[in-house]
């Protein structure tokens, strides 16, 4: 996760000793959390063992993974409960570095993408759907021509 990352990073950056990463901060998880953390940690082996077994859907699995990740992330930080810039500050620490691993992963948010969203907001599909696009796509589209000449009417 990334607190723990960097804090083994700022701590200890020649090696992790034990007791460094002893005092690693871990952040209370309810028992809401520790079934998502389980089931999100299921899914994503039940997906790599999918991408190995198949490689031609290697762009496909490899986005699953990576949502996956990113989704076991945002449960982790959230538990944490950073002030939002602070944990923009920490995950834009990543920005560039290739995180370990199999899936292609560099950056937490779009580095064009400025706002201090929490990473669990960012992820959770929230921001699409507040978005104009999908919010004009929910709505009903009114045809009825007494509604349309009131309308007009107004100024």
């Amino acid at each position: 996760a990334p607190v723990a990352n960097a804090y083994l990073w700022t701590y200890d950056s020649r090696e992790n000793r034990k007791m460094t990463i002893e005092d690693i901060p871990i952040p209370k998880l309810d028992g809401s959390d520790i079934e998502d953390l389980t089931n999100l940690v299921r899914t994503y082996i039940q997906y790599r063992h999918e991408w190995l077994a198949n490689p031609f859907e290697e762009v496909k699995a490899e986005e699953n993974c990576r949502q996956l990740l990113n989704k076991i992330d945002a449960v982790i930080l959230h538990a944490y409960e950073l002030p939002p810039r602070l944990e923009r500050q920490l995950l834009d620490c990543f920005c560039g570095y290739q995180r370990p691993g199999p899936v292609e992963f560099t950056e937490y948010y779009p580095r064009s993408f400025k706002p201090f969203i929490p990473w669990h907001l960012y992820t959770s599909g929230v921001l699409e759907r507040a978005a104009a696009g999908a919010t004009l796509r929910r709505l009903c589209v009114i045809d009825d021509p007494i509604v349309t000449n009131a309308l007009s009417n107004m100024e």
